[in-house]
């Protein structure tokens, strides 16, 4: 995940490359207390844009980097302060996901995979890959 923190009046926004596999134990076991949720589970809350969740990602990322700061302490940010973005890899597991997923309403899962789709370009944009074959783009 690609985490964008920018709060009003701030010129240059905070970023970090976040990847929930190299959490270790003894953070996962602090987020989880403050999240009130297992590890996992708030993975999802961060991913489907839950602020609670969000804000505990916040706060364990200014800790990481090395400011003490207590959880109460976390700054109360506006939602569009906080920007979460998904890596290619990340979508694309969503993606095939969505499409094991048997829905009642065949037109709710093309809108469904086509949002998906919509941010799979964007995510290959960013990371600069090509849209055939995710091969990094020549320079």
């Amino acid at each position: 995940m690609f985490i964008t923190y920018r709060p009003e009046g701030q010129e240059q926004p905070q970023s970090w490359q976040f990847d929930p596999g190299r959490v270790k134990a003894s953070q996962a076991e602090m987020i989880e207390k403050r999240a009130g949720e297992s590890f996992e589970q708030w993975i999802m809350s961060v991913r489907a844009g839950k602020v609670r969740a969000r804000r505990v990602l916040l706060w364990h990322l200014m800790t990481r980097d090395g400011l003490a700061i207590k959880y109460e302490d976390t700054p109360d940010f506006a939602f569009e302060d906080f920007k979460v973005e998904h890596s290619v890899v990340e979508i694309l597991r969503m993606r095939e996901q969505f499409e094991k997923v048997k829905f009642d309403d065949p037109d709710q899962k093309d809108q469904i995979l086509a949002a998906i789709d919509a941010d799979l370009a964007e995510a290959r944009k960013r990371e600069g890959l090509d849209e055939e074959d995710d091969a990094p783009k020549a320079e």
